[in-house]
């Protein structure tokens, strides 16, 4: 019996730790004796956390020797068990930790809002709200500058779950831009197209005129990557017809708002319209028929090809993508163009732009939430972002002349971004447009800000969609929703671009939404979006 009884003591200990995230004292007071609650370092005694993370095929650099892990291990006496998880397998292997209970302290990568409604109500994941106001200064600092970052991060039942990884420089408020070879222009003496009609026939004499001069008819007039709304696809052209459509980055394809009200976008006549034209140049032949199938590499490959053979597309920006320096400058950004009859462009802006929530989760695994809490919001100090999205500061990332820190040319052999995944793994980060301000130059994307900072106030969407949490029922509902909704209308528009039938089709494609399920899509959007508009007011 006594036996039985020290066993049963055994089974039941980790369940007392367990319930209370670390060892108790009499009365069930948390024992914190080894945790500094500010100052370093983190703990007096040295712990361990186990961390999951989503690794990239640039993340190729050992995070244990990495200079900048090793220097916050030195600093906060915390050491971190990695648990890499390769992109193509993170939701599998996510999935499983979640449905076993087999998980780490710390979700570093980001967790969907979905997981973050589901496994917070079920207490998966611990609620942060206190933790992160008495032991992350440096992240709540960001409520200043970014006002509605505390809506954005809360859940439905008032708790959040998780941080948000923050990178808005300049460069970050829209999609894709649309680029336009002017070497080609230039060879066949045209101007720079300003509305969607002197558009068309630039493309109509690209593909025509031998504008790469190599004598044959090997020149694409205009090329996308497979999806029509994502950064490289065609929300640049659309946007010339009145219509601001984005939000794929945080899963709201064709969503807008209009005097308050959720709808879909791609119900309204401008957005008929935009595919209509953009179907007449697909039957004239004046779009890549591989568009609707590229890859990302292989897009990239077209633009940089020489000679030339790409006159226009959309990119994120000219400089990540076309490495070949005889085609890279010959792309420029093209102005928005007017649409029919000079109707007024209209773009997407991202109302949250670079700021990603869900990363930084917290589970019920985690013994020292305390310390896992301050060991986040290391990452959030100012120079500490700076060095873990670009590198270490005296190495990678330089002071100029000017005061400003600038990114040293990568080494010989090695890209710029192979460079970077060397020295920093870029994970939970703060960069507010402010360090970019004050702090940081990124000369490569100048050009790109420049051009921006031409039309975005002028042009850009005043109500786009938010990027809002479900409720833990409407998450049920809307996960096939979603799926269903989405993909039908993707489906539509290719099958419209290829035979032209989207008139004549029209009518029959709006019922047809109703069945998939649009009516609940939309109700439950506008519950969220009401919902989410009303918490940061």
């Amino acid at each position: 019996m006594k036996k039985l009884a020290l066993f049963a003591v055994v089974l039941l200990l980790p369940v007392v730790l367990f319930a209370g995230g670390g060892s108790q004292q009499p009365g069930g007071a948390r024992d914190l004796s080894n945790f500094n609650p500010t100052g370093y370092p983190i703990v007096n005694e040295r712990i361990t956390l186990r961390v999951a993370f989503n690794v990239g095929p640039m993340h190729v650099a050992d995070f244990n020797t990495m200079a900048l892990s090793q220097k916050a291990e030195r600093i906060t006496n915390i050491r971190i068990e990695w648990i890499k998880i390769p992109g193509a397998g993170w939701t599998e292997r996510k999935n499983l930790m979640l449905a076993t209970g087999d998980l780490p302290d710390i979700f570093e990568s980001q967790l969907n809002a979905d997981d973050l409604v589901r496994y917070g109500s079920d207490g998966t994941f611990i609620p942060m709200q206190d933790l992160i106001r008495d032991y992350a200064p440096n992240f709540t600092r960001l409520y200043r500058e970014i006002p509605m970052l505390e809506g954005l991060i809360t859940a439905p039942d008032g708790n959040i779950y998780g941080l948000a990884r923050v990178s808005s420089g300049p460069f970050m408020p829209i999609n894709g831009l649309g680029i336009i070879n002017k070497m080609w222009l230039d060879n066949l003496g045209l101007q720079m197209p300003r509305t969607i009609d002197e558009f068309h026939n630039v493309l109509r004499a690209f593909r025509t005129g031998d504008p790469n001069r190599n004598g044959q008819a090997d020149e694409i007039p205009m090329t996308f990557q497979s999806s029509v709304i994502g950064n490289s696809g065609l929300t640049w052209l659309i946007s010339s017809f009145g219509i601001a459509v984005g939000g794929s980055n945080f899963n709201e394809n064709y969503v807008g708002v209009r005097d308050g009200r959720v709808i879909n976008m791609a119900t309204l006549p401008e957005f008929r319209e935009a595919i209509t034209f953009i179907s007449q140049l697909y039957s004239e032949g004046l779009i890549d028929i591989e568009a609707f199938t590229l890859s990302s590499a292989e897009i990239a490959a077209k633009l940089n090809r020489e000679p030339g053979i790409i006159g226009y597309s959309q990119l994120w920006d000219i400089n990540d993508t076309i490495s070949n320096p005889i085609n890279n400058a010959a792309f420029e950004y093209m102005p928005l163009l007017t649409g029919p009859g000079g109707r007024r462009p209209v773009v997407y802006r991202n109302p949250f732009p670079g700021t990603i929530r869900g990363w930084g989760t917290i589970t019920r695994a985690c013994q020292h939430p305390e310390a896992a809490m301050r060991w986040i919001d290391y990452h959030y100090g100012e120079d500490n972002s700076i060095e873990h999205i670009e590198g270490p500061i005296g190495v990678r990332v330089l002071e100029g002349p000017s005061g400003f820190l600038y990114i040293r040319d990568p080494p010989a052999g090695i890209s710029a971004q192979e460079d970077r995944f060397l020295n920093a793994r870029a994970g939970m980060l703060a960069m507010p447009a402010s360090i970019y301000r004050n702090r940081v130059r990124m000369p490569y994307t100048d050009v790109k800000v420049d051009f921006i900072d031409t039309f975005l106030e002028q042009y850009s969407e005043r109500t786009p969609m938010m990027p809002v949490y479900y409720t833990l029922e409407q998450t049920s509902q809307m996960a096939q929703l979603q799926t269903d909704m989405v993909q039908f209308i993707d489906r539509r528009v290719s099958e419209w671009i290829m035979n032209g039938r989207i008139n004549a089709e029209w009518d029959a494609y709006v019922a047809q939404l109703e069945r998939v399920g649009q009516r609940r899509w939309l109700e439950i959007k506008q519950e969220a979006y009401d919902r989410f508009m009303a918490s940061i007011r």
